[in-house]
């Protein structure tokens, strides 16, 4: 059998997996198996990482639709273009500029606003 698995990536690739680093016992339980039952656990939380990723992209995607959405609304309500809407959106938030905590906030991924300048 051929191994993919990393003990040194473990970590890593749980949290991306289920979203947090494994713990002392997810520890205790890895170092506990055989080779091939770490390839087969490593495989489940390969496949559960593409997965979260998946739900991930789609959340971002829907979250995206909202946001332009109310950027409409609001370029309708007043603010005439999409620079002066998604300013106003801002200043009525209590982040002050932080642009990253805004994408946070709206869903939208990381340096939404930074893609939309380059």
């Amino acid at each position: 059998m051929t191994y993919t698995y990393s003990d040194h990536l473990f970590s890593d690739l749980h949290k991306d997996a289920y979203g947090v680093r494994p713990g002392e016992t997810a520890f205790r339980h890895w170092n506990s198996l055989t080779p091939d039952q770490k390839q087969a656990e490593w495989e489940v939380m390969v496949l559960t990482m593409r997965e979260a990723e998946d739900w991930r992209r789609a959340q971002e995607a829907e979250a995206i639709e909202k946001f332009e959405a109310t950027v409409a609304k609001t370029i309708a309500n007043g603010a005439g273009n999409r620079e002066t809407a998604i300013r106003w959106m801002m200043d009525s938030t209590v982040y002050y500029g932080d642009w990253d905590m805004f994408c946070y906030d709206n869903g939208l991924p990381y340096g939404y606003f930074k893609k939309e300048a380059a």
